[in-house]
This record gives C-alpha cells, structure tokens and sequence, in this order.
C-alpha cells in the first residue's frame, strides 16, 4: 500500500457511512462535513469508540485471522485485490451479523465476484455497485437474504451475477490462464480441490505458496503427439496450413483446451521445465508427488492425457464449482424486468421488439408460458404476450417525452433479458 493504512480506513469508514466514494485527498474535509452536517454522534466519547470499534474491524479483512468468522471472505478478496466491498463489510460488521449471517453473505459476495471474474466481465462498476448494495441493505435490513436478493436483480455485463448456463460456458471455454492471475487462480481451484475431502480425509493446511501446473504443457509440440500419433503444427505450420487439414484441425482444438480449467492444477511446488513440458507417463509420478492436494487425486485415473481427458476433468470441476459458487435467484431477475412497466405499450414498440427478436433467428411460439420464447416476428403476437402480462398495448398514443423515454428503456430491457444482448 502507498497510503498509509489510517488514511484507507477513514476512506472506506466514510464511504460505509455516506455510501459515496470519497476522494483520499480529501478525508478531512469530507469527515468534518459530514460530522457537521449529519452530527451522528452524541459525543465525543461515542465518535471515538465507533472509530476504534470499526478500525479493528477493518484490521479483521486486510489481516484475517483464521479462526475469524470473515477469514475466508478476506482471504478471498485479498486473493482477488478487491477492496470495493469494504465500505459494504464494515457495515455488516457494525450491524453484528452472527455467525451463519457471515457464512451466507461470504457465500454470495464471492459467487457473484468469482463467477463475473471466470467470465471475464468488468470491474470498472464495483464502487458504484457496492454502494448501492450497501444503500438496499441499509433500507431492507442487514441480512444475507436482502444481499442476495439485491445482486440477483442486477443487469447487463457490468453488474449481473452470471446465471449457471453463462458461467459453465466461459468454464468450459475461456482461456482461463490468460484472464486470471497465479493468486485467482489457485484460489478458485484450491477451492473446488477441497470438495473432493471426504470423511476419511484429513484437511490439510498448507501454508507455503502454490504454483498453476498446465497438465497438458504449453509446449507439447514435441513429446506431446496428437490422437493420430501425428506431431502438432507450430505456430508458423498453422498458418501455411489449409483450414481443413486433419492436423491442422487437430492442433486448433488442442491448443482451444490448452488454457481451460480442465487442463489447470495446482502443485506445492513447480516442476523444473524439462519435467514440465515431458510426456505424460514421465510427469504424471511428479504430479502425483502433490498428491496432498485433493484436486490431483482423480489424477490416478488418466492412463492418457488429451482433448477428451481434459474435457471429462472439465466437466467434474465444473460439477463441484456450481455447487462452492450458488447461481443467482432468477426469480429476482424475472421479477425485476416485470416490474418495470411502461404507461402503456403501442404496437410499434410491439413491432420493434418483433424485428429484433426475428432478425436472431427466433422461432415461432406458441404457447406463452415463457414471455421471452414467445416473442417473434409477428407483432401482434408481441402484443398479444403483453397482454398476457397486463400490460395495456394500444393502436395509437400521443407519448410524452418521459413514456416515451420508458418505453426506449423497455426495448433495452427486453433486449437484455429476452435476447441476451447487452449494450
């Protein structure tokens, strides 16, 4: 840290308190202006033990302690250098959440950020986020339920929480190695590696630092064949190479799973390069010297290691992530696009929505259950879905200024939840 730790405290204790961000410049004029404008104190006695009370609360997330109630969150969010939810944090702290009330909002907080960090989605919105995070719980109650509620509600790539599909997607897919650093990544795959401890294993508490080992090696052109028995092209081949050539193929959707979660463990210490980089009956006994790690235990398993094998250990990482980081209540979700209703809906809108629902190559739909299946390029049967939803649709209106800013808001919106698209 550049600045002094009591100058990052007083920010983030005003920050909690104003639910703004407060420039650090400016922590002294910012203190006694809210001091004189809200008088939130009784008593000089009272302002001082509320600010030690609060310092040793923040001491609590930049310094856990492992048998604190918050060590795994802190840990988490240090793993992660994100200090945006502190203002959140030391609201929860001086409201007393007991115990099973830390356990649930540590739950969601790090699903929300986990799941938006696998998928690569932007951090540029936390401050804001957090802060009106913290503005619902002060209205709603400090509960984990009021938490979770709050960012299941939230819209669009800067602030959703990523539902199951999208976030076993980019589990699936995304080069995780290149959009998270060392420390993210041994945090997610220690994480997912301590839900393979059964009954009959003993948790282990390992100190010293982790290493990120791809099991199939970013270079295994050379003791590395393909399924064909065939050498992999080099980077200079590939481009040389005709689209459909079989090796070439073969290469492309080698090197597509090389970044993969599926490929990615984690090592008590790093194997030297020459071990690194050998083929797979020499490395496998070095991997297995970490065996203390419960991720590389299934690792027994693999007589050969390829495409399908790290598919298959995708997909049960994948299994036990959905279940370390729980998926957003969707119920919220729906609620929030439904309840934002517009005066009335006309049919142009009507046929607006139709055209962008039909130029995605939508379906015809015949039932209405689901209103975002039913929306295609028939504008009436748009209008018919919004009838069905109670909303007023009508042949011609004269729209003020501000409907008409609502019902621009409610293309956005249906375009967002029904179509997927974000802007």
């Amino acid at each position: 840290m550049t600045r002094p730790r009591s100058d990052l405290f007083m920010q983030h204790f005003l920050a909690s308190r104003q639910m703004i961000d407060i420039p650090i410049k400016h922590l002294f004029v910012e203190y006694r202006f809210w001091i004189e404008r809200e008088k939130p104190f009784k008593n000089v006695t009272a302002e001082l033990a509320t600010l030690a009370k609060q310092r040793d609360d923040f001491r609590r997330l930049l310094e856990p302690g492992k048998g604190d109630v918050v060590y795994g969150l802190a840990k988490f969010l240090n793993d992660f250098d994100i200090s945006t939810p502190y203002p959140l944090l030391l609201y929860l702290f001086d409201a007393g959440l007991s115990g099973a009330d830390w356990e649930a909002v540590s739950i969601s907080l790090e699903s929300y950020l986990v799941r938006r960090a696998v998928l690569g989605w932007t951090t540029k919105s936390y401050n804001k986020i957090f802060f009106n995070l913290t503005k619902a719980m002060r209205q709603a109650g400090p509960t984990p339920q009021a938490l979770r509620v709050h960012l299941s509600r939230l819209q669009g790539d800067t602030a959703a929480w990523p539902t199951d599909e999208v976030f076993a997607e980019a589990w699936r897919t995304r080069p995780a190695y290149e959009l998270l650093n060392n420390a993210k990544l041994v945090h997610i795959l220690r994480r997912v590696g301590e839900t393979f401890l059964t009954s009959r294993n003993e948790r282990l508490t390992i100190d010293g630092p982790l290493s990120i080992e791809h099991i199939l090696p970013q270079a295994w052109i050379e003791h590395w064949p393909l399924a064909s028995g065939e050498s992999g092209l080099t980077d200079e081949e590939l481009l040389d190479a005709d689209a459909d050539d079989p090796r070439a193929v073969a290469t492309r959707d080698r090197n597509n799973v090389l970044q993969t979660m599926g490929n990615l463990t984690i090592l008590t210490q790093a194997l030297n390069s020459s071990v690194s980089n050998s083929a797979w009956p020499t490395k496998k006994p070095e991997i297995l010297i970490a065996l203390l790690l419960p991720i590389n235990q299934k690792l027994h398993e693999y007589e050969v290691w390829g495409e399908a094998a790290i598919q298959k250990r995708r997909e049960e990482l994948l299994k036990h992530a959905l279940g370390v980081w729980p998926a957003p209540l969707l119920a919220e979700r729906q609620l929030e696009w439904w309840s934002i209703r517009p005066p009335f809906i006309t049919l142009s809108l009507c046929a607006r929505i139709a055209r962008v629902w039909g130029a995605h190559g939508a379906d015809q739909a015949s039932d209405f259950s689901s209103p975002s299946k039913a929306l295609n390029r028939s504008a009436h049967t748009v209008a018919a879905v919004f009838r069905w939803a109670g909303l007023p649709v009508l042949r011609r209106a004269r729209m003020s200024r501000a409907s008409a800013s609502v019902c621009r808001h409610q293309i956005r919106r249906v375009r967002e939840v029904c179509l997927g698209e974000r802007e």
